[in-house]
């Protein structure tokens, strides 16, 4: 209770709440930019990923077409055009 009376003690609370809350607002600084950094990465991986698998599916459905296989399954494949037309439907 000695201590809330003494006037030299304020200034340094002062301080030490200032120190506090910098060090509090610089700790979220770092986590912000990291949640940043982590999105931007995970983003770019996604759709590198993405990109690959596409040219994976392209490039299967072009070496079959090279090869004369049909990309239609088997079954469809005997269908004629008309047929195929009534059972897309």
């Amino acid at each position: 209770m000695r201590e809330m009376m003494d006037l030299d003690v304020w200034p340094q609370r002062r301080e030490e709440m200032a120190r506090e809350a910098e060090q509090i607002r610089l700790a979220e600084v770092l986590r912000a930019g990291r949640k940043t950094s982590g999105s931007r990465l995970f983003r770019l991986a996604w759709e590198l990923r993405r990109g690959a698998g596409v040219l994976l599916k392209r490039s299967k459905a072009w070496m079959k077409k090279l090869k004369g296989e049909s990309s239609w399954p088997t079954s469809v494949a005997r269908l004629g055009t008309a047929e195929r037309r009534v059972r897309a439907r």
